[in-house]
Parts: structure tokens; sequence; C-alpha cells
């Protein structure tokens, strides 16, 4: 099946026996260099998607074997968000959102990470629908190093 852009795009479908998710979400990493000036284009160039999950089972099969947001060098973002909204207050889908931040001491952030997530996809949030995703940033700043974002 080919996308509006014209790429191939695999469906993801929940196997028989596997639990599904109430909504699709797609992981996206991002690093970027801290002496190259921000921007949209750079930004959107630095951004890779990584796996699409439509059940627990796929989830864990991706999440077991990425690195900890705690192990990432700077300037590195995880993004886990619904399938089709990508981690950019330009898509229209965040256009008129806000966020969340939480900073967090170094070495917290993979614990918080993945209790967000899993609270997320879980449904824990009273405004599960208004929820678009999760960010975990790590930045080098004194005494704080890591933050989750949720949008």
């Amino acid at each position: 099946m080919a996308n509006n852009a014209g790429f191939l795009v695999q469906e993801i479908i929940v196997a028989p026996g596997e639990h599904p998710l109430q909504y699709k979400y797609t992981f996206w990493y991002s690093r970027r260099t801290p002496s190259r000036p921000a921007s949209t284009h750079n930004y959107e160039q630095n951004i890779r998607q990584f796996g699409t999950v439509a059940s627990v089972e796929q989830f864990w099969r991706i999440y077991s074997h990425i690195v900890r947001p705690g192990d990432l060098t700077g300037y590195s973002d995880f993004h886990l968000f619904k399938d089709g909204i990508k981690p950019m207050w330009e898509d229209e889908a965040n256009k008129n959102g806000g966020k969340w931040i939480i900073r967090l001491r170094k070495g917290l952030a993979s614990r918080f990470w993945e209790n967000i997530i899993l609270a997320m996809l879980g449904e824990q949030f009273m405004v599960g629908e208004e929820i678009c995703g999760v960010v975990v940033s790590i930045r080098f700043q004194v005494g704080y190093s890591q933050s989750c974002s949720l949008m």
C-alpha cells in the first residue's frame, strides 16, 4: 500500500492472540549537533522513524531492543507518538496543543520514560484521546540532563 507521498507503507496488524492497543504508535529517534542552529528543516531531516506497533506484544518486541534514554548521548530524543502524527509542532495534530515538561536529575530518565509510555499505551490518562505522544530528551545542563515531555 502507498501513502499520499508515494512511499510504500506496511500495514501493521494485530496477530491472533495478541493484545491490541487502543491506538497504533510509532517510535522516532532524533539527534542534533548542538553547534548547528535549530530549524524546522534541520529537525525534519534528523528525525527517523524506527517502528510502529499496534499490540502490547509488538511494543515489547521493539522496546526490549532499544537503548535506554539514560544511555543516549547529549542532544538525543526518543519519541513515541500515535501513528500518523509526526513529533513536530508543524504536524496538524500538534498545532494547537501544548506540552508538559518534566525535568529529571541525571539517571532517572530511563525509568520515567518507561513508566510514562506504559501509562500512555495503557490509557491511564483521563485525557488519552488528547495526548499525541511522549518525548524523552537528553540534554547536558548543570544538575539536570534529561527531560520528558507529554504532548
